[in-house]
């Protein structure tokens, strides 16, 4: 046993010996020579570097497989949903803001009264009455014939319009005050309106859709804070954005702006977001801007708001 040990030592002063000498001669080598040294020892090594990368990748899958959570983290969709309220406030107070600028500018521009007013009761309320959005599977059975609450036994069939089409289907109709045209939310966004209403569905025409036609406005910043501008009509264009038209070459408008529902549009005391203008672009000579809108809405949708109205109850008691 003793006597390995000092060949086992001597063979690596040899082994260290040789390599310490290799590299020297590497060192002052012709680059010439060196190049084609290393180009050989990476063509060698690649295709461990290669079996090292499909390894990992073959890892992180099992990975995922294994951890569902490190797709769908439960601390990641509390983040996101707090950033949402937090975009939603904010989008609140841009409002807020728009609307308070809007009453300043009128009271500068039409003084106001020396007697005080009292405020009306309006004879009319908004109602907005929540839907449930068919799934596409679902729909698709409803539009044959296959699911339906009542029969033809029971005197009950629903529109035509609404089986054959292929809008979105929601499960409020006509039994509980639909009627088509009425506006369409998600919060405080803007999915479209009513395109035909059966006794118990509905059908959807979403704001992309090219027969959405809809009053909107502006609303751009100011030193002073948000601030309405030109009005014009949302229309749908078709492949997934609109189009905001009728504004007048002479109005201010940039890209990033925010668009909403136009204050006489609807009954709502506050307007509704329609989503932001991506392209403006206003040619030579021409009246009028032409301006592409990326809607706010997402379609992929479980609940919806129909608007609706009622007589105000302060009204008719005061009858």
């Amino acid at each position: 046993m003793r006597s390995k040990k000092p060949r086992r030592s001597h063979r690596q002063f040899l082994t260290a010996a040789a390599l310490s000498a290799a590299a020297i001669a590497l060192f002052f080598a012709p680059r010439e020579i060196t190049a084609k040294i290393r180009a050989a020892v990476r063509d060698a090594a690649l295709p461990g570097y290669q079996g090292v990368a499909i390894l990992r990748a073959h890892a992180e899958g099992l990975y995922t497989r294994l951890h569902p959570a490190g797709v769908h983290d439960p601390k990641l969709d509390e983040l996101r949903a707090e950033l949402d309220r937090r975009q939603l406030e904010c989008q609140q107070l841009k409002v807020a803001v728009a609307m308070a600028n809007d009453r300043l500018a009128a009271a500068l521009r039409e003084g106001t009264s020396a007697y005080a007013a009292k405020p009306a009761t309006p004879l009319f309320v908004p109602e907005l009455l929540e839907a449930n959005v068919f799934a596409d599977d679902v729909a698709l059975r409803f539009r044959s014939s296959q699911l339906v609450d009542r029969g033809g036994a029971a005197g009950v069939a629903e529109s035509d319009l609404i089986l054959q089409s292929t809008a979105p289907l929601v499960d409020q109709g006509a039994d509980r005050g639909i009627a088509a045209d009425q506006p369409v939310y998600a919060g405080r966004t803007v999915i479209g309106k009513i395109r035909d209403a059966g006794r118990s569905t509905s059908t959807i025409t979403r704001v992309t859709d090219e027969e959405f036609r809809g009053h909107a406005q502006l609303a751009w910043s100011s030193p002073e804070g948000p601030v309405f501008g030109a009005e014009g009509i949302l229309e749908g264009r078709g492949d997934g954005l609109c189009r905001l038209t009728n504004v007048a070459a002479t109005q201010a408008v940039s890209v990033g702006d925010d668009v909403f529902t136009a204050r006489q549009s609807g009954v709502l005391p506050y307007p509704m977001v329609y989503g932001q203008v991506i392209e403006a672009e206003l040619e030579t000579g021409a009246l009028f801007w032409e301006i592409v809108v990326k809607p706010a809405a997402q379609f992929e949708l479980q609940t919806v708001q129909i608007l609706t109205t009622r007589r105000n109850p302060q009204r008719t008691l005061a009858n």
